[in-house]
């Protein structure tokens, strides 16, 4: 993972399945603390999403880093999320408001 990334920074990759991939409305089931990062001694967290594929397929879906901030309270909220077309284990989890 690189710096920018890991910073919550969206990289190339993630502009294009925001723009090429399939739009999933998906819902955020938890937040998990991202311990491989410490940003002035606080661990950022992940959104952890549960979204249908247009196959019918439920999956879940771990957005980038986000504010260590976060408040619980985002569980149980929509979230889109980006799909690529051809893999869906490459996606993307739009979660710029709660950066």
């Amino acid at each position: 993972m690189g710096l920018l990334s890991s910073l919550g920074i969206s990289t190339k990759k993630e502009k294009k399945l925001k723009e090429t991939g399939i739009a999933i409305n998906a819902v955020v089931k938890d937040i998990s603390v991202n311990n491989s990062v410490s940003i002035n001694g606080r661990n950022p967290r992940r959104l952890v999403c549960e979204g249908t594929l247009p196959n019918g397929t439920t999956q879940y879906f771990e957005s980038g880093n986000v504010s260590a901030t976060v408040h619980p309270s985002v569980i149980g909220q929509p979230i889109m999320v980006y799909v690529d077309r051809n893999d869906p284990k490459k996606y993307y989890v739009d979660a710029e408001q709660y950066k």
